[in-house]
């Protein structure tokens, strides 16, 4: 009985811990966003120096290029806009980054019990997989033709890589967690 009640506290302090630290970041990253961005409470000396949602979205629209342009396609980057000759092009909003989705994926590795060294890999592999994963998602989507049309069907990226990748987030959590790596 006593192993029970102990783990159950264990669950109800990780998903307590787990939303806490998620709030956190989702917060943080909303605060400063709304710092770095001209108008309302902007701060320049914060954009000057903690613009990290330019480089990032220079950084995903950069490396979908290079991915189009190995498979032969024209491609023209000007500011948040990447030009596909004869695919789609793609104006980069702050929706397509997927910072929301890595902040859920850190706060849950931050969160859960487990040694510093499997948290580093799995926090370090799980980004690099998300990053992976929004640039195999931009590059699918301008090369595909831009005439393609699913029927009469209007199929919403954002909407399927969400499902995707969040999906992907709960079964590897769940397997972390029933592999016994943590909540020992």
């Amino acid at each position: 009985m006593w192993n029970k009640v102990s783990g159950n506290k264990t669950a109800v302090r990780f998903v307590l811990l787990f939303c806490l630290t998620y709030g956190l970041l989702y917060t943080t990253n909303y605060i400063l966003t709304g710092l770095i961005q001209p108008g309302g409470y902007y701060s320049e000396w914060l954009h000057n120096h903690l613009d990290y949602v330019t480089r990032f979205r220079i950084f995903l629209l950069s490396s979908t290029a290079f991915v189009a342009e190995l498979f032969s396609h024209d491609i023209y980057l000007k500011g948040d806009i990447l030009f596909v000759k004869g695919g789609h092009n793609i104006r980069m909003i702050y929706s397509c980054l997927g910072i929301n989705i890595l902040c859920l994926w850190w706060a849950f590795v931050i969160t859960i019990p487990m040694q510093l060294k499997s948290k580093l890999l799995y926090f370090i592999t799980g980004t690099i997989c998300l990053i992976v994963l929004n640039i195999t998602r931009l590059s699918l989507l301008t090369m595909s033709p831009d005439d393609f049309l699913f029927g009469q069907l209007v199929v919403d990226h954002h909407t399927i890589y969400n499902w995707v990748v969040y999906g992907l987030i709960l079964l590897v959590m769940k397997q972390v967690i029933d592999n016994k790596v943590v909540l020992r």
